[in-house]
Order: structure tokens, then sequence, then C-alpha cells
């Protein structure tokens, strides 16, 4: 399995307090293994197939703005490394799955995975996201949503979280490219409290690995670098497996 990561030291901007703060274990992570690592793109004039013009306006005037443009260049990134690359991974800080066509939600100020999707589907795949964040967009078809105790499909039982994220992953086998927008606040750690512990997580990522499409995970949400880092370890730990 070819590996890459899509990474900017820019994602770590201290204005933008809480989804940069993750930033900094994703580094720590990534730094120790021998992957592949990309730049982000050089533009995110991409985000326009999506969103106004007048909301990307509105966020260049935000004095994080830097932060959240890097980020959306990140995942533009991804969209191209995914034609050499059989997992692409990227953090995420200020772009989100909540963000609206014309306007921003919480830390969500662009959406990221409805641009991947848009993205992929212009070179021809078909996509299907996975989103395990602790509270989900509404982006329509081939949209799994699955969560703790809120959100689209609800599972206050880890046990039952975890068989249906199996589930899920089983039913994507026929797309070309799958997009899991993994929330770190779902995880054993994080400010929500009770989550994911380390050994959901492994079989979680090994049921994703075992989808034979392309893949791309987003590690959205969250803001504690030590969650982040033992995140992103454990995808890096299964993928890199010869």
């Amino acid at each position: 399995m070819k590996v890459c990561v899509v990474y900017s030291p820019k994602l770590k901007d201290d204005l933008l307090i809480g989804p940069c703060l993750k930033i900094s274990g994703f580094e720590r992570a990534i730094r120790e293994y021998k992957v592949e690592m990309l730049s982000p793109s050089d533009s995110f004039e991409e985000f326009m197939i999506y969103h106004e013009r007048r909301l990307v306006e509105k966020v260049k005037k935000l004095p994080f703005s830097e932060a959240v443009f890097e980020s959306a260049k990140c995942v533009v990134k991804a969209s191209e490394a995914i034609e050499e690359c059989d997992l692409v991974i990227l953090a995420t800080a200020g772009t989100g799955h909540q963000a609206e066509r014309d306007k921003f939600r919480g830390y969500s100020f662009l959406n990221d995975v409805a641009v991947l999707r848009e993205l992929l589907e212009r070179k021809g795949y078909r996509v299907a996201i996975i989103d395990t964040d602790a509270h989900h967009s509404a982006l329509g078809g081939n949209y799994y949503c699955i969560c703790l105790e809120r959100g689209c499909v609800c599972y206050k039982d880890r046990t039952e979280f975890v068989r249906a994220f199996k589930v899920v992953c089983q039913s994507v086998e026929d797309f070309d490219a799958v997009i899991w927008y993994l929330g770190l606040d779902i995880f054993e750690g994080e400010y929500m409290g009770d989550g994911i512990g380390v050994e959901d997580l492994r079989e979680m990522i090994r049921s994703f690995l075992t989808i034979n499409s392309k893949k791309i995970v987003i590690l959205a949400g969250g803001s504690k670098e030590e969650v982040a880092e033992e995140v992103t370890r454990e995808i890096l730990e299964s993928s890199l497996i010869d």
C-alpha cells in the first residue's frame, strides 16, 4: 500500500486556538515514520466550486485566515495525491464538514469534505464518505454518518458503534474512493469525555484498511495534541505494515 501525508506547518496558527492545537501532535507522529510527506497545493481557488465568493472574501478578513486557506490547500493536494497513492492522510484546521455554501458554522469556515468529494467526482471517481465526527454534515448521497449518543445514526454503546463502522466499511466496497472524516473529538482524552479507546480505534482502522478503494483520511475536530498524535500513529502503524 502506497501511503502519503499532506502537511504544512502553517496549520499551527496560534490565533485559531481550538482546531490548531492538535496539529503539533499530528506533526510529531508523521515525523516518526518513513512516509512520503507532500506540501499543500499552491491554490485554494478550487474551493470556489462549492462556496460562494462572498464567503471566501469574508474568511480572508479573519485574523487566522492563513491557517484556514492552508488547510484548504492541503485538501486540494489530497485530491491530486490520491491519483498515485492508495491512502492519503491529512489533518485540517479551520476547514470542516459543516460550512455551507454561503456561511460558516463553528470552526468550519470552509467545507473540506464537500470540496474534496466534488474534486474527486470531477476526476471520474465514485465517492463515498464515512463521517465519525461528534456532529455531522448533511451532504446527501453516499454519506454515511455514525456517532456516539448524538447525530445521524446514534450508538451509546461503543461496541455497537465499532460494529456499525465495520458494516459501513463493507458497504462501500464498490466505490472508487472512500473518504473517512475522522473527528478526533470522539476519542478518549478529548473534552467531550468518555469516548472511543485505543483498542476500538485499532479495530476501526483495520476495518477501514480492508476497503480496496482509494482511501483518504481527514483528521478533523478535536483539540488535544496527544489525541491527534496517538490516532495518527495508529493509522500509520497499520497502513505501513509490509
